[in-house]
């Protein structure tokens, strides 16, 4: 069935129709919930909520827009407040993690992602693993162009110490 079709469905009480929508996302949500706040029974419950309020607030969904980027800024959103709750507030020490490095590899460039404040992180991996456009990532996260192309600068700048 098309995601219209189900979006319609949805919107009329069918819960089959909904699960079946969700389960086009679901993954990529999760998978979302888990790269920002880095802990799998946190990932999963902000997905489960985000699901719940895409079910409470489908009435207000605008059609042309798409589904899945509207459930993503949801659980993005939800995910932002849970961060703020936990007080998760990113800051990269140079020294610190310098001292710990011996070697360039997967592990230490995602141990230095971690320590990047939140927003440049968020999209550093929009723009470097998920391979979106800077505009992409501009309409994904509601900021300017300008604002993403900031980040970015600053994201590697930032990295660019580190590994000097």
């Amino acid at each position: 069935m098309e995601e219209k079709e189900l979006i319609r469905k949805s919107r009329n009480g069918d819960m089959a129709a909904f699960e079946e929508l969700l389960l086009l996302h679901r993954n990529k949500i999760f998978a979302h919930c888990l790269q920002l706040t880095k802990d799998e029974s946190a990932a999963e419950d902000l997905t489960q909520e985000a699901c719940l309020k895409a079910l409470h607030n489908l009435p207000g969904f605008k059609e042309h827009a798409a589904f899945g980027t509207w459930l993503w800024r949801i659980a993005h959103n939800l995910c932002l407040d849970y961060l703020r709750k936990q007080n998760h507030h990113p800051t990269i020490s140079l020294e610190e993690e310098k001292t710990k490095a011996q070697d360039v590899d997967g592990s230490v460039i995602q141990d230095c992602l971690e320590h990047l404040p939140l927003k440049q992180r968020e999209v550093f991996e929009l723009f470097y693993v998920q391979k979106l456009s800077q505009k992409e990532i501009a309409k994904k996260i509601n900021v300017p162009h300008g604002t993403v192309r900031s980040r970015l600068h600053y994201a590697k700048k930032k990295l660019r110490k580190f590994f000097s």
